[in-house]
């Protein structure tokens, strides 16, 4: 066994035993420490630790086997290891070494490397021979990472698109969970979603009135992100209307990778994306394609849903095993 990765996201923390080669030997599922769940900001690292700890455990027995140890984590990550924030999950606590150091003495002797979370993702999709692409997640929040020649770009200051702040009129005083206002993730986001729909159907209440999820008795105050996936699914026109208004900043931002850098490759993931399918990628291509040059793109074909359950866990365990062959010196075919 060579050690075990962690995916640490807005609700739940997942892991996997990995061996030599990078192949997953066995999984689990826990919950995400959060201010959300009552635990105190004092306490969050804490928590965390102990929750991997006790992961571990159950998918390595003592430890004594786990050489290396790779979290995939929410937030931006300097190249040292060091996370600054998280703020989807832990709002705006500042981490700084905080937590690499938690985790060095929690697995001392253990090689340990903190990753971000999406481009932990990303290095599925390198293992797979994917080169340059811009890898997007739309989850409980939302984020990015560019790939130029199969490596991530921008360090800590990149990929966090979920925090750019909108000018459009209609997401004016929409609260993001950093703290900020107007963020692209506090719109496009499932969560984000959430909360444009409530604030939709508080400002047009008879509008709402005639959609499918009113007809199923649900009210505003009971409307879940599952249901606006299964209306959306229903083809209903007022959450076919939402979709299309909260994806339009997201189609807008992919333009602008693409004609900034010419990246023609924008796989999708997260949670909130793969549950509304590939229509959801059609709606983001005609915003991008309506945001942009046209030559002869195919913007149909250039967006599409990553085609894997766990992208995290699986680029995580390719990550770490070739993280420690670098530096025990073995090389892997």
């Amino acid at each position: 066994m060579l050690g075990i990765v962690f995916d640490l996201g807005g609700t739940s923390l997942r892991a996997a035993a990995v061996d030599a080669a990078g192949d997953i030997v066995s999984t689990t599922v826990g919950d995400t420490p959060s201010v959300a769940d009552g635990t105190p900001d004092d306490q969050l690292i804490p928590a965390l630790v102990s929750s991997m700890s006790d992961m571990s455990s159950r998918l390595c027995g003592d430890g004594n086997d786990v050489r290396a140890l790779s979290l995939a984590f929410p937030g931006p990550v300097r190249a040292d290891g060091v996370p600054l924030n998280a703020p989807t999950v832990w709002q705006e606590q500042v981490l700084g070494p905080s937590l690499l150091t938690a985790l060095h003495k929690a697995w001392s002797g253990t090689e340990i490397f903190i990753v971000n979370d999406v481009a932990a993702a990303g290095y599925h999709l390198v293992a797979q021979g994917r080169r340059d692409f811009l890898l997007t997640t739309v989850s409980s929040g939302i984020g990015a990472q560019l790939f130029t020649d199969a490596v991530p770009v921008g360090g800590a200051y990149g990929g966090e698109i979920g925090h750019l702040r909108l000018p459009d009129e209609e997401f004016a005083g929409v609260d993001c969970e950093c703290g900020g206002s107007a963020h692209l993730g506090a719109i496009c986001s499932g969560r984000g979603t959430l909360e444009m729909a409530r604030r939709r159907i508080r400002q047009d209440p008879q509008a709402f009135r005639t959609s499918w999820l009113h007809a199923q008795g649900i009210s505003v105050e009971g409307l879940t992100t599952y249901d606006i996936v299964a209306a959306f699914h229903a083809e209903d026109p007022w959450t076919m209307r939402l979709i299309d208004a909260t994806a339009q900043p997201l189609g807008r931002i992919l333009a602008t990778v693409h004609a900034a850098a010419g990246t023609t490759d924008f796989p999708i993931m997260g949670g909130f994306a793969m549950a509304l399918g590939e229509e959801y990628c059609r709606i983001l291509a005609r915003h991008a394609r309506n945001h942009c040059h046209w030559l002869d793109q195919d913007w149909d074909a250039m967006i599409g849903l990553l085609d894997h359950e766990q992208p995290g866990l699986a680029g995580n365990a390719w990550y770490l095993a070739q993280r420690f062959s670098s530096l025990s010196g073995v090389r892997h075919a």
